[in-house]
């Protein structure tokens, strides 16, 4: 369903060209940015826990690896 919303916003936003995949392997770091390399990805988006409070502030530690360590 996420998946589908993604797409409907890249269109009503006008955006140039969306691919979504949905990938089952184990959640890791090295898992997101290679699927991201193959892709030839631009931009990364990843979803959170819904956590609440002052957690909302801090991201998670696979996104943070993530954004520190993709291209």
């Amino acid at each position: 369903m996420a998946l589908v919303e993604a797409e409907k916003l890249s269109v009503d936003t006008r955006a140039r060209e969306i691919e979504t995949q949905l990938i089952k392997a184990e959640v890791s770091v090295q898992t997101i940015i290679k699927a991201a390399e193959e892709a030839g990805a631009a931009l990364i988006v990843m979803g959170s826990h819904g956590r609440k409070d002052s957690l909302k502030l801090t991201l998670g530690r696979v996104a943070e690896k993530v954004l520190n360590l993709a291209k």
